[in-house]
């Protein structure tokens, strides 16, 4: 074998990535109950009975200092793996040290995409990483050991898998109660008001300002109580005050986002957005309540909450059926609509949010919490948000504009042409992959690339950098490809047959830009590694000029085609802003050498496009014996199958070893199990 063959076979696995984390001292996790923390408890067990070195598999000075390794991993110049004795010293020291003054300093928010739904947004799922100081003998800790960490990782993982199957189940219910028609649109546009005005208001305040001190009250003598208090109280008033503002106004508010709306369909979105709108306190508590469970190490509740709040939802559909005569693919019209249909849509959807909130007092009694109401807000932290978190909050602003005029475009829909509603199932599927696999992936390797970073060791963030694309590669090119030959099946099996255009127009065409979306995701998180979120702000507003000039356009091209136009729009402004940010990532880092990277993605097509004609004459062999739903499923799960059979085929068979990476740790753990 040759030396630069032996030098990749070497090249750092994602598993070796990951044991390398393992020894630093537990955090709360950026993404909790992410697939990436479940694959880093799994790796965590193969490596805990072995001492390893975080900068393991690089080459040491004589007094051991690491100083880089083989320039064939990376294809940068191997001098700038040099960085100075003193701050690979204080990288070393850094395992040890405690959390930083300021904790606000280390808050990483990431802008979410043109139309991405509330619960995606910044610091929605992250406290920030602070290990909890000495807080006495009888004070509450999060899990520091590997096995408890591994169990927490465990429960959230298993929570959030739970929540996103059961929300898939509620979208299905609700395209079969209400459509796809304009009361769906009127419907989805309320049921949206309280996510945008809480990430505008109350959210840019609890999640950007205060939700940071949480973490560092817990050193004080009383492990926080104070603070908490102070903190909760002021959220409270806030949230009740923009509450009570925003109903008085949900007739404007609502109008804003459908400007064409009149009479009924004015009355019934004013109506759905009164009885939605109180979900804007029921977040903000649902946010406090979880991140100070989470700073007090309790994690599972904060991440089970929300499939209750989907049973919940779920259950008001039921009903809903049950009450009322089926449709057909356009729903009910805005006038025959009675006030026993609205409550049991929008009650049902409210009162779910409320429980989500609410049930979260439990844990927080058992941990010992007993809230009382403080007045002295003085001091309470609301100067002390840092750069990185404001710049990502006016990125979340700009981006909701973007939003103001996508909604706008897509009420001017008819019924039986794709419009909000359908927009917002395509845009749930389009985020299916990213949400499961990429976010993970890239969490992964973020904690690495933010400490070389730290150390302005420019040659690794490359690195990592194109380890993420390779990685994200895996996930994101066969679904694209399989966009095209699985999707109308895919959509057929959820929502119905009569509903393939309409959803599935969006979804193929927001497919085509997943690849596009992953690198967007990549490069804003390599910018936060360095602190930078000015350029990801300049990135976003690349992203919204682009996408509304073109979702505007939208306005001149025929109805029936405004999905695959709107769709459209996310995939050229994500290519846009992707390829404009990696450029400026580039005067930051040096030029990146991704030749790997597309020799990576080549290879991926061909296996995709390979398993891709491989399914299609079973897709249409299943169309042509059977009709309906049970046609879609049954060519769903047989193309699926035979798409994934193939694809990590001939993936295997072009060496693409990130498919191992990615199979080697369940492959692992499924075989353990067997053995027990």
């Amino acid at each position: 074998m040759t030396e630069a063959g032996s030098e990749r076979r070497n090249r750092p696995s994602l598993g070796q990535m990951y044991a390398r984390e393992v020894r630093r001292p537990a955090v709360i996790p950026e993404m909790p109950g992410s697939i990436g923390d479940q694959y880093s408890s799994w790796i965590a067990e193969d490596v805990a009975e072995r001492e390893r070195n975080p900068w393991d598999g690089q080459v040491a000075y004589d007094d051991g200092s690491p100083t880089g390794a083989a320039p064939d991993l990376w294809q940068d110049d191997p001098t700038e793996f040099l960085p100075s004795r003193k701050a690979l010293r204080e990288v070393r020291e850094g395992y040890d040290r405690p959390a930083p003054a300021d904790p606000a300093d280390a808050e990483i928010s990431i802008p979410i995409p043109l139309g991405r739904s509330a619960d995606s947004a910044p610091g929605a799922s992250r406290v920030g990483e602070a290990e909890v100081g000495d807080r006495g003998a009888d004070e509450k800790r999060a899990p520091t050991s590997t096995a408890s960490l591994g169990k927490a990782s465990a429960l959230m993982a298993s929570g959030t898998l739970v929540s996103r199957v059961l929300g898939m189940v509620r979208a299905s219910l609700q395209v079969a109660a209400i459509g796809t028609g304009v009361s769906a649109n009127v419907w989805s546009t309320a049921n949206t008001l309280p996510n945008i005005i809480y990430l505008l208001l109350a959210g840019g305040v609890i999640n950007a300002v205060l939700v940071p001190q949480i973490t560092k009250s817990l050193r004080h003598a009383d492990g926080g109580k104070a603070y908490t208090d102070r903190l909760l109280t002021l959220a409270m008033t806030l949230l009740v005050i923009v509450t009570v503002i925003f109903m008085a106004a949900a007739p404007l508010v609502y109008r804003m986002y459908d400007t064409r709306a009149t009479g009924d369909r004015l009355e019934l979105g004013t109506t759905f957005a009164l009885i939605c709108l109180p979900q804007i306190l029921f977040y903000g508590l649902y946010a406090l309540f979880g991140q100070v469970l989470n700073a007090r190490g309790r994690f599972g509740w904060f991440m089970w909450s929300p499939a209750l709040a989907n049973v919940i939802a779920i259950a008001g559909l039921v009903a809903f059926l049950a009450k009322t005569p089926g449709w057909g693919a356009h729903g009910p019209e805005v006038t025959g609509w009675d006030s026993s249909m609205v409550w049991l849509l929008a009650g049902s959807a409210t009162l779910g949010i409320v429980v989500q909130a609410v049930c979260l007092v439990v844990p927080l009694w058992r941990d010992g919490y007993r809230f009382t109401p403080s007045f002295q807000w003085r001091g309470v932290g609301l100067g002390s948000a840092s750069k990185v978190a404001l710049w990502a909050f006016a990125a979340v602003i700009l981006q909701q504009l973007g939003l103001l005029i996508t909604t706008n475009v897509l009420n001017t829909q008819g019924n039986g042409e794709p419009g909000k509603a359908a927009q917002e199932q395509g845009f749930l599927l389009f985020m299916l992959p990213h949400s499961l696999v990429t976010v993970s992936l890239v969490t992964a390797l973020f904690t690495a690339m933010a400490r070389a970073a730290n150390v302005r060791n420019h040659a690794l963030v490359r690195r990592d950098l194109r380890q993420g694309l390779r990685l994200t590669a895996v996930a994101t090119v066969p679904c694209t490809v399989g966009a095209f030959v699985l999707g109308y099946p895919l959509v057929g099996s959820l929502f119905g047959v009569s509903q393939q255009w309409a959803i599935g127009s969006f979804m193929i065409s927001m497919m085509l830009g997943l690849s596009a979306f992953g690198l967007c995701v990549l490069v804003q998180r390599v910018f936060y590694a360095y602190e930078d979120a000015k350029t990801p702000f300049k990135m976003q507003v690349v992203c919204t000029i682009v996408a509304a000039v073109i979702t505007l356009g939208c306005l001149f091209i025929p109805d029936h085609y405004m999905g695959i136009g709107v769709g459209l729009s996310l995939t050229i402004s994500n290519l846009a802003q992707g390829l404009i940010g990696f450029r400026w990532l580039q005067r930051k880092v040096g030029r990146v050498m991704i030749h790997d990277v597309i020799r990576t993605y080549v290879r991926l097509l061909v296996a995709s496009v390979i398993a891709g004609v491989v399914t299609v004459p079973v897709v249409l062999g299943c169309d042509l014996v059977l009709s309906g739903r049970l046609g879609a499923i049954v060519a769903l799960v047989l193309g699926g199958s035979l798409f994934l059979v193939v694809y990590v085929y001939f993936s295997r068979r072009l060496h693409v070893r990130e498919i191992d990476d990615l199979v080697s740790p369940v492959t692992r753990r499924l075989g353990r199990l067997a053995r027990r």
